[in-house]
């Protein structure tokens, strides 16, 4: 993992946390293995690239979905679907492909629509 960041990347977790290095971006993501480790969180995650325009020769926007099965909350609660998208910018350093941005978001359980406004 620690090669696939640029030293400057900005991170936001899951959680809405904001790591802005490389060095606090796998420190967090080591405290969060360790965690999971500990709940003996099944490691059943996978992702996939859905989308990702160029948008010049040297950077891409990726959108990569992901999926967990048999994910459990740390209630101990089973999720029966535990997925989330991840936008990224990528970029492309001395040949190699670099991630310089991410947002992990998990799009289930699905947010609430948006109240409806009235009009006044």
């Amino acid at each position: 993992m620690l090669l696939s960041f640029t030293d400057d990347v900005d991170y936001v977790n899951r959680g809405g946390g904001w790591w802005t290095s490389k060095k606090a971006n796998v420190e967090g993501h080591e405290a969060i293995h360790d965690m999971l480790a500990r709940q003996k969180q099944k490691m059943t995650y996978r992702s996939t690239v859905a989308k990702m325009p160029f948008l010049t020769p040297h950077i891409a926007l990726v959108h990569a979905t992901w999926e967990w099965p048999g994910f459990t909350m740390p209630s101990g609660e089973p999720t029966e679907d535990f997925k989330g998208i991840s936008p990224m910018v990528m970029v492309k350093q001395k040949g190699t492909w670099l991630i310089r941005a991410v947002q992990n978001t998990v799009t289930t359980p699905a947010a609430p629509p948006p109240p409806k406004r009235g009009r006044a």
